[in-house]
């Protein structure tokens, strides 16, 4: 933090790196999407680049509880095999732990990679590309209410990563609170792990409050009136 602490005193014991490459395509994620068009361009003949942030392809299928087949093989797999056929590939450079992180004119793309086996620092790729891809997916915004960033408050991909992907249950008791339909992958990380889903917010409802400290204790849900506010007297209190 700046002007906290001491500065440190000589040269950076750490060594750094940087390379450039020429592609037909960059592709910047290695789910199924980014997978799948890095798979297509190479039976084309094209030369591709492909980076992913995560040490490990597949992006969502990794948190995924439910059984996804692609091809007739589950999804992880089929990830994993499809980037170990793509890193052999002589037209391809692909590489994992790496975050791309500029975008500009003329196809140019940069990343920074955290190498695996530790014999530098970091890398800085200079990408220059045809064609690029982004397979990036969505990313999950939080809803927003009074204490909200109470611990015990998570979002729904946590809360499915911390089942499907590192088999840590997230809790006992769960109020589940989303602006859309598309909860069935949590739900169904939450029944795998045991968790019991208490209550769900209704489309005309909203959380007004959350209770506890260092925990979720409760969460307090009221009905929205046609005015757009909560009623405070109808409120219920969830444990």
């Amino acid at each position: 933090m700046a002007g906290q602490g001491t500065a440190p005193i000589g040269m950076d014991p750490d060594r750094y790196d940087h390379t450039n490459i020429e592609v037909d395509v960059a592709i910047v994620g290695a789910g199924l999407a980014g997978l799948a068009a890095a798979r297509a361009a190479c039976r084309s003949g094209q030369t591709v680049a492909i980076f992913d942030r995560d040490a490990l392809p597949g992006g969502k299928v990794l948190s995924a509880v439910k059984g996804l087949e692609i091809e007739g093989v589950a999804a992880d797999l089929w990830a994993a095999e499809e980037w170990k056929a793509l890193a052999s590939d002589n037209l391809v450079t692909a590489k994992l732990r790496t975050t791309a992180f500029g975008l500009y004119d003329g196809g140019f793309l940069t990343a920074h990679e955290m190498p695996a086996d530790g014999e530098i620092a970091g890398r800085v790729w200079h990408v220059r590309a045809k064609r690029i891809v982004l397979a990036t997916g969505a990313l999950e915004r939080p809803m927003v209410f009074p204490g909200n960033d109470r611990p015990g408050v998570i979002l729904s991909g946590a809360a499915e990563a911390a089942v499907g992907r590192y088999g840590v249950r997230p809790g006992q008791r769960a109020v589940l609170y989303a602006n859309h339909a598309g909860t069935e992958g949590v739900e169904a990380a939450l029944n795998a792990a045991g968790v019991t889903v208490v209550a769900r917010v209704g489309a005309d409802e909203t959380i007004t409050g959350t209770i506890g400290g260092r925990r979720l204790v409760a969460v307090d849900i009221a009905p929205v009136g046609v005015d757009g506010l909560p009623d405070m007297a109808a409120r219920r209190r969830i444990a």
